[in-house]
């Protein structure tokens, strides 16, 4: 058992897995619904931020860096619309009890 060791016995049970989801689903018997439309807005500023963090962490620091990339995995929900601010929501009226 050398230092190798565990790490192949790790990635051998991460396969097993792997390969037991991959039979489980294969043997799903009703498909699932659709899932409706891909958010692409979220998907694009989660990846962009990431790869911003990895480009400029070195330059701007880790204080920075993460800050920034913060603020942009923000703006990925749909709650938060592009101008930076959210949306308001309405109060509800009062319950007549």
């Amino acid at each position: 058992m050398g230092p190798g060791y565990f790490p192949l016995v790790l990635a051998g049970a991460l396969v097993l897995l792997g390969a037991a989801v991959a039979a489980k689903g294969l043997r799903a018997a009703a498909p699932e619904p659709p899932l409706g439309p891909l958010p692409w807005r979220a998907i694009a500023l989660t990846l962009g931020a990431i790869v911003f963090f990895g480009a400029t962490v070195r330059g701007l620091g880790l204080g920075p860096g993460l800050f920034l990339t913060i603020l942009a995995t923000a703006l990925a929900t749909p709650r938060t619309p592009p101008s930076g601010r959210p949306r308001s929501r309405r109060a509800s009226p009062p319950s007549a009890s």
